[in-house]
């Protein structure tokens, strides 16, 4: 059976914050997160890792965020680093990850 990705890409739009992020995958895609969403790391972790809160990310194997390589999300931003760590985690349990672009 072939794994089913669900790939939201939120490139072009500015992420500053845990806030920001959420929001603007909510922007692009409605339907992945409740109305309820937390913006913090451990609502992230449940979303993506334990599932059971959004139909829409459940419904697939792995989640993609794309996004762009600045703002929270730049290799020099240690406010991200939070971020940045929970998706690798996300990526070795084969639930979701994060791809950044230059």
């Amino acid at each position: 059976m072939e794994e089913s990705e669900l790939v939201i890409d939120v490139r072009g739009h500015r992420i500053d914050s845990l806030r920001d992020f959420v929001d603007v995958i909510l922007t692009v895609e409605p339907r992945a997160f409740p109305e309820w969403q937390g913006a913090n790391l451990n609502a992230l972790w449940d979303t993506f890792g334990s599932r059971g809160i959004s139909a829409l990310i459940d419904s697939h194997d792995v989640a993609v965020i794309r996004a762009d390589r600045a703002g929270l999300l730049a290799d020099d931003n240690p406010a991200g680093a939070g971020l940045r760590s929970v998706f690798d985690e996300l990526n070795a349990a084969e639930r979701a990850r994060l791809e950044l672009f230059d």
